[in-house]
C-alpha cells in the first residue's frame, strides 16, 4: 500500500518542478522574444515604405510620414489558403492608395515554387496599382478571370498572396478611417 501512494506523488513531484522550470524559461525570455518579434515586423515596414520617412506603429499599422504628411501604411496581411499553410506578407500602401510593395514574412509554401510568390517577377506586377477603395476586392489571377499571372505551377501559393495583399489593404483602410 505504501508503494501505491509513493509513485503517483513521485510523479506528482516531477510535474510539478517541471512546470516551475517551463514557467520561469517562459518569464525569462517573452519579452525579448515580443522585442525581436517587434523589430522584425518595424524592419519589414520600413522595406515596404517609402525611405526617408519617420515610422510609427499603432495597432499592428505603420504609418510613414515625411514632413508632417503621411506617406503610407504597411501592416501585416494573412491567408490560410497557401498551399503549404498560412502566408503572411507586409504589405505596404502610398497615400494615393498604391500599392508601395510587400515582403514576405512569413511563408510555409514550396521551395523553388511558391516561395516564388515572393520574387519580384510575380511582385512587380502588383507595385504601383491601385489597391484601395475596394479596388482590390477585384485582384485574381489569369487563370480566375483576372489580370495577374500566377507563378508557373503555383496557382495556389499566388492566390494567397493575393488574400493576403487585400487582407493588409482592407486593414490599412479600417486604421486609416479609425485615425
Amino acid at each position: 500500500m505504501k508503494e501505491t501512494f509513493r509513485l503517483p506523488l513521485t510523479l506528482a513531484l516531477v510535474c510539478a518542478a517541471c512546470s516551475f522550470v517551463l514557467t520561469c524559461v517562459h518569464l525569462k525570455t517573452r519579452e525579448p522574444i515580443c522585442q525581436a518579434s517587434r523589430a522584425k515586423a518595424f524592419a519589414a515596414a520600413r522595406a515596404v515604405l517609402p525611405s526617408g520617412c519617420e515610422v510609427s506603429e499603432s495597432g499592428g499599422v505603420f504609418k510613414a510620414s515625411k514632413g508632417g504628411k503621411v506617406a503610407g501604411y504597411a501592416t501585416l496581411g494573412r491567408s490560410s489558403a497557401g498551399y503549404g499553410g498560412e502566408l503572411v506578407l507586409m504589405v505596404g500602401i502610398g497615400s494615393d492608395g498604391r500599392l508601395l510593395g510587400y515582403s514576405v514574412v512569413s511563408s510555409k509554401e514550396t521551395p523553388g515554387l511558391g516561395s516564388q510568390v515572393g520574387g519580384e517577377s510575380f511582385r512587380g506586377q502588383f507595385t504601383g496599382q491601385l489597391a484601395g477603395g475596394g479596388t482590390v476586392d477585384g485582384w485574381k489571377v489569369r487563370q480566375d478571370g483576372g489580370a495577374f499571372d500566377a507563378v508557373t505551377a503555383a496557382t495556389i501559393s499566388s492566390r494567397a498572396a493575393i488574400e493576403a495583399i487585400g487582407d493588409a489593404v482592407h486593414r490599412i483602410e479600417d486604421a486609416a478611417r479609425v485615425r
